[in-house]
């Protein structure tokens, strides 16, 4: 059985872990979001509580461990994929501990099924990681980064299931166009949040790989405006205009992986690989859930 954590142990894991260069912007946002149901709720000591915090600890010691590898005089890719396996098996021991916890509130709820939608993602269950998401909307979580994440997933379907290779036939082409905007629907549906700029950002790349260019370069033009929105009301909170240049994790670039037209077979042949998603979100990474 997991130990308990307290609200301020669970909260210092989530401040190491998104000050680690190795843990990804999206990973560190999901944990946060679960926290913030539980901690709202006062609920953080309950099953799903101290599931949450098995799997924070786990992904800290993976993390931890990867830094000093890389860190290391002599980088040992066997040691890196030997961490990697490791951790593929702590994600999925800890998939069965989340399944297990029994919920006892809408809050407990949504807190299990985000923490189940990053372990997905990690292990690239793209499918079983948009159920997630989806439940924990319909457990009562209204946030942008629900919709990126789900706009982001479904184009990565469609890049899965419509490769376009050269010589596709105009039906496979017509076909892969409406899957990206199904994938363009959902980042339209976490518009009026501070995500803007990253979901706008989104929009943009994804109809421009899908042939819309004139709507593509619409939609960066409200990304590029949404973006400075947001630094004039930065300046604004702060009384004092930064010099610095923003940082990168600021960008929309930043909070996903770039992907450029010319390179989408390549994505599609990742995303077939073992751990393909989690070498596009970054070094870490139908049926019902479980």
């Amino acid at each position: 059985m997991a130990g308990s954590y307290d609200d301020q142990e669970l909260l210092g894991m989530l401040s190491e872990l998104e000050q680690l260069d190795t843990t990804e912007w999206a990973s560190g946002a999901l944990f946060e979001l679960a926290l913030d149901q539980l901690l709202a709720s006062q609920e953080a000591d309950t099953a799903v509580g101290r599931a949450l915090g098995q799997l924070m600890r786990a992904e800290l010691h993976y993390h931890r461990r990867v830094e000093q590898a890389v860190e290391g005089d002599d980088l040992a890719l066997d040691e890196l994929s030997h961490l990697h396996q490791q951790q593929r098996e702590a994600l999925e021991h800890n998939v069965g501990s989340l399944q297990r916890s029994r919920v006892t509130s809408q809050a407990t709820r949504a807190a299990r099924e985000l923490s189940l939608a990053e372990c997905r993602l990690r292990l690239g269950d793209l499918n079983r990681a948009l159920l997630h998401l989806d439940a924990a909307q319909d457990a009562g979580v209204e946030d942008p980064l629900i919709h990126l994440l789900r706009g982001y997933i479904r184009y990565q379907q469609a890049l899965r299931d419509f490769p376009r290779a050269d010589g596709g036939s105009a039906a496979r082409e017509l076909e892969f166009q409406l899957a990206c905007l199904r994938a363009v629907s959902a980042f339209e549906q976490g518009l009026g949040g501070d995500l803007d700029a990253q979901l706008y950002w989104w929009v943009s790349s994804v109809l421009d790989v899908a042939g819309f260019t004139e709507a593509a370069q619409e939609a960066l033009k409200k990304a590029e405006a949404a973006e400075e929105a947001l630094e004039d009301d930065e300046d604004e909170d702060d009384g004092e205009l930064r010099e610095e240049a923003p940082s990168a994790a600021s960008s929309p670039e930043a909070i996903l992986p770039q992907i450029d037209p010319a390179e989408e077979r390549l994505v599609d042949e990742t995303l077939r690989s073992p751990g393909g998603l989690e070498k596009l979100l970054g070094p870490d990474a139908d049926g019902r859930p479980d």
